[in-house]
C-alpha cells in the first residue's frame, strides 16, 4: 500500500492504496505503511511520516472490492446475540473484519459458536463465545454477567458500543393454528427477548453506541402463512423507533434490517425445493434470494460512525421483494 494525496494524481498502486486528503498541499509517502492511521500520522514500520497538515480524509481504494473504509470499528467492543450460524455469524465476521472485539453469543449451539470465533481469529480478528438460553431472566443475567467479565478484560471497563438483536426464532403457522403455546414461544424469543436483552445493555452501552435490531419484511408485506411471527417483528419495528426517540439525547443511533427470504437454516426447507427456489427468486427484483453476506455488510453500515445521522429506520434488505 503507499500514501497518496488527493489533490494530485499520485498513485503508486492502482490495486490497493490510501487514499488520505490533507488539509493543503501534496504529502506522499513513497513505501508501504500499515493499515493504521492515527491523529494525523501514518504509521509506518519502525518510524513515523508527519504530514504538515492533519489527516482529515481516510479512504481504502481497492479495484476488486471497490471504494471501502479501514478498520471502522477498530477498539469497538460489539454484542450480537444468536450468532452461531445464520445471519448473525455472518455480522460477527463482518464487524470482526472492520476491526471489532465480537462477543459471539450462543443459546445451544456452542460447538457452532466457537466455529466462528476460530474463523474471526485465524483472520486476525478477536472475538469469544458467550453462552446464555435467552428468553428467561435469569439466561439475560447470565449474558451479562460474562459480557460484564468481557467488558472488563477488553476495555477500560466503561461499557461496550454495539449491540445487535439478532436472535429469533421462524414459525410458519397460520393464524387458524396458532396455539397459546406457539404464539407464547415466538413471542417469547422474537419480542421479549430482545425488549429485556436491550434494557439490561442500556446501562453499558456507552454513549454513541449503536443498536441493530433484526426485523422481516414480513411486516411490510402480508404474509398470512407466518402470521404470529409477523406480528413478534411488527413488535421489533415499533420497538427500534421507541427506542431511537428515547436514545437520540445520547447519540445512541438505533435501527432495524428487515430481510426478505436469506439462505439460512430457517428457509432451508424453501431453498432446499426447486419449487420452493423459484418462489423465493421471484419475490426479488434481483431474480434471486439473499445471502447472510448481504445483511452482515448493512449491519457493518449501520454499526459505523458512517450511520451517525440514520436513526429510527427500518431498512427493507430483500432484494426489492414485493415492489
Amino acid at each position: 500500500m503507499n500514501v497518496y494525496c488527493t489533490k494530485c494524481s499520485h498513485v503508486r498502486d492502482p490495486l490497493y492504496v490510501i487514499k488520505i486528503k490533507t488539509q493543503n498541499g501534496c504529502a506522499v509517502l513513497n513505501r508501504t505503511v500499515q493499515p493504521f492511521i492515527f491523529w494525523g500520522f501514518a504509521r509506518v514500520p519502525n518510524k513515523r511520516a508527519t504530514f504538515q497538515k492533519l489527516l482529515c480524509d481516510i479512504t481504502v481504494l481497492n479495484s476488486d472490492k471497490g471504494d471501502e473504509t479501514m478498520n471502522r470499528l477498530e477498539g469497538k467492543l460489539a454484542l450480537i446475540t444468536g450468532a452461531s450460524r445464520g445471519i448473525g455469524r455472518s455480522i460477527a465476521l463482518r464487524l470482526a473484519q472492520e476491526g471489532a472485539y465480537v462477543a459471539v453469543h450462543y443459546g445451544k449451539r456452542r460447538n457452532e459458536a466457537e466455529a466462528v470465533v476460530h474463523q474471526i481469529r485465524q483472520s486476525g480478528g478477536n472475538a469469544c463465545v458467550i453462552g446464555a438460553v435467552l428468553g428467561t431472566p435469569d439466561g439475560i443475567h447470565d449474558l451479562f454477567t460474562a459480557l460484564d467479565d468481557v467488558i472488563r478484560e477488553q476495555t477500560d471497563g466503561s461499557g461496550f458500543d454495539i449491540l445487535v438483536n439478532n436472535a429469533g426464532i421462524g414459525q410458519v403457522i397460520t393464524l387458524e393454528e396458532t396455539t397459546e403455546e406457539s404464539f407464547d414461544e415466538v413471542m417469547k424469543i422474537n419480542v421479549k427477548a430482545p425488549l429485556f436483552v436491550t434494557q439490561q445493555a442500556l446501562p453499558r452501552l456507552k454513549d454513541g453506541g449503536r443498536i441493530i435490531n433484526i426485523s422481516s419484511f414480513v411486516t411490510r408485506a402480508a404474509s398470512p402463512s407466518v402470521f404470529c411471527y409477523s406480528m413478534s417483528k411488527g413488535a421489533i419495528d415499533t420497538f427500534t423507533q421507541l427506542l431511537a426517540k428515547q436514545l437520540g439525547p445520547r447519540n445512541i443511533t438505533v435501527n432495524a434490517i428487515q430481510p426478505g427470504i436469506i439462505n439460512t437454516e430457517m428457509n432451508a426447507g424453501t431453498l432446499q425445493d426447486p419449487q420452493g427456489q423459484k418462489y423465493a427468486a421471484g419475490l426479488s427484483a434481483f431474480n434471486r434470494w439473499g445471502e447472510p453476506e448481504d445483511i452482515a455488510d448493512i449491519a457493518a453500515f449501520l454499526a459505523s460512525r458512517d450511520s451517525r445521522w440514520v436513526t429510527g429506520q427500518l431498512l427493507d434488505a430483500s432484494g426489492g421483494s414485493h415492489l
